[in-house]
């Protein structure tokens, strides 16, 4: 993820020169080797005399490999149901013990639809989440705890 320091939504990020997304920050998901992301941004409240009209970062080019710092949640079943879905559907957890984390959900250019902390306890858990008015799509949830990490894909029709 990159992203700037400002409030101001003055960035364009472009995939493949194609524009994907425009915001302070891009999340890349499903990418491939090969693919180039850059982007562009437009200046907002500089001194006068340093006032250029776009400001354009080098493409990068996407070499994927196998992230090994990842760790799988253990002590942990979790299912998330339906999916496909219209955009409400439960995230089923069974605990072995207690987990403190956040939830996160994504859309399938990286744009975050939900960051939300959570303390829950050990036994059989459901968080029920409401996402409409929401575009039909490809989504990503990931649930981010010391214990480790579980993500999932989901579909809204």
């Amino acid at each position: 993820m990159i992203e700037n320091d400002g409030g101001t939504s003055n960035i364009i990020w472009f995939r493949n020169d194609q524009p994907v997304w425009s915001g302070n920050q891009f999340t890349l998901l499903s990418a491939k080797n090969g693919e180039e992301i850059y982007f562009e941004a437009t200046p907002v409240n500089l001194p006068l005399c340093t006032k250029p009209n776009k400001i354009i970062c080098d493409k990068y080019k996407v070499e994927c490999t196998t992230v090994s710092g990842l760790k799988e949640l253990d002590g942990i079943s979790a299912s998330l149901m339906p999916n496909p879905n219209n955009g409400s559907f439960t995230l089923n957890l069974d605990l072995a013990k207690p987990l403190k984390g956040e939830i996160q959900i994504l859309n399938s250019i990286g744009k975050q639809i939900v960051n939300k902390k959570i303390e829950i306890n050990a036994g059989l858990n459901g968080i029920y989440f409401d996402l409409n008015p929401i575009s039909p799509g490809i989504y990503w949830l990931a649930l981010y705890s010391e214990l480790g990490i579980y993500q999932t894909k989901f579909i809204v029709n």
